[in-house]
């Protein structure tokens, strides 16, 4: 993804260019590839699936944030900063408007949402059985949602904000935070394991 608005396919030995594809903004997220599909967002709230050999796109979902004016909010509410994540039939990617989506991945019809009342989801998920684990920003929590119906499992309270994406080891949750601590968390429960 680049910041004039293309994702580039390129060949990997000789660096030049197979196809490009026009979004409608920025490309921060990094694209996530599943059976020769191209998953990727772009900072005008649209969820792009992109054909891998053609660069022909397949579908585009818009979060809730596309049709919103930053002008009105006074801060960035339309982008996708997130890497989407693909498990089973979906792709899950958080957004600036606040919402955490679980998008089929062949059809790019909206499985569910999560509202986290437009405090930003810009971690990447984490994904382990049937959880899904993110962070916020403004919200100051670390969540976790089960995967098949976006409902909440655990919350775990933070003293600032969390852009950082999780990781899963085991049955233990790692993630930092703005206040500068790396957190342990108990994966099935949130409980704090420990802290650095």
């Amino acid at each position: 993804g680049s910041k004039d608005g293309f994702v580039y396919n390129l060949n990997e030995a000789t660096g030049r260019i197979n196809w490009k594809f026009k979004t409608d903004g920025i490309v921060r997220s990094t694209p996530a590839i599943s059976n020769g599909v191209v998953y990727v967002g772009d900072t005008e709230g649209n969820l792009f699936a992109i054909d891998q050999h053609s660069g022909k796109q397949i579908w585009r979902f818009e979060i809730a944030g596309h049709s919103l004016n930053n002008e009105k909010f006074g801060f960035d509410r339309r982008a996708i900063i997130a890497s989407p994540v693909l498990k089973e039939n979906k792709v899950i990617i958080g957004g600036r408007d606040g919402y955490l989506y679980a998008v089929d991945k062949n059809t790019g019809k909206q499985i569910w949402r999560a509202n986290f009342e437009i405090s930003w989801v810009l971690s990447t998920v984490a994904v382990k059985g049937y959880i899904v684990l993110t962070g916020t920003s403004d919200g100051h929590f670390i969540q976790a949602l089960n995967l098949n119906t976006g409902k909440q499992i655990w919350k775990y309270k933070t003293i600032n904000a969390i852009w950082s994406s999780p990781i899963i080891d085991g049955n233990k949750v790692y993630i930092g935070s703005h206040e500068g601590v790396l957190y342990c968390l108990d994966l099935k429960t949130g409980t704090e394991i420990d802290g650095f």
